[in-house]
């Protein structure tokens, strides 16, 4: 399911180079970043849409417990280092999103429109860490089988970028 969310501040933007995700068990580069939100009300429509897509992939159950290990998106008390500013993630939530090079790069543009169509960015400047967009988003269930056994080995809700705006800075 296709979804803007609401603004967030930009982090760790790799938006117009694919890259190899540090510490991730997929080995192909990606495209991403990471959106720091506000953990209120206008994430109802995006914990929704989460919710919905598990109950399509696993049934009812996953609503009052999810399996051992399920990966949920958002991601809750993030403490990263010394230098962030302390109290920064209090009241947020991390949301990692990404996008396989083999699809190519999001679409990332400014709020701008000429002759209907949006102004697309090709300056890495313009999308710098710090800097509030919206994102828009496709949530999918999956499931990874280890090759031989047929074992689940990871499941959960992955987010993909499809397009990216700077709304200001």
């Amino acid at each position: 399911m296709a979804m803007n969310l609401p603004e967030a501040i930009l982090s760790y933007p790799k938006l117009f180079e694919a890259e190899f995700i540090p510490g991730s068990s997929d080995s192909r580069k990606k495209f991403g970043c990471e959106l720091v939100l506000e953990d209120d009300d206008t994430l109802k429509p995006f914990r929704k849409a989460v919710l919905d897509c598990a109950v399509e992939k696993w049934g009812e159950k996953i609503r009052k417990k999810a399996p051992k290990g399920f990966h949920w998106p958002l991601i809750k008390g993030v403490v990263y280092t010394e230098e962030d500013e302390p109290g920064f993630y209090d009241g947020k939530v991390v949301l990692r999103v990404g996008r396989a090079e083999t699809i190519g790069p999001p679409m990332v543009v400014l709020p701008k429109k000429i002759i209907g169509r949006w102004v697309q960015v090709s300056d890495q400047s313009v999308m710098y860490p710090g800097c509030i967009v919206i994102a828009n988003v496709n949530v999918s269930a999956y499931e990874i089988k280890d090759e031989k056994s047929q074992v689940v080995t990871s499941r959960g809700i992955t987010v993909y970028l499809e397009g990216i705006m700077r709304v200001r800075d």
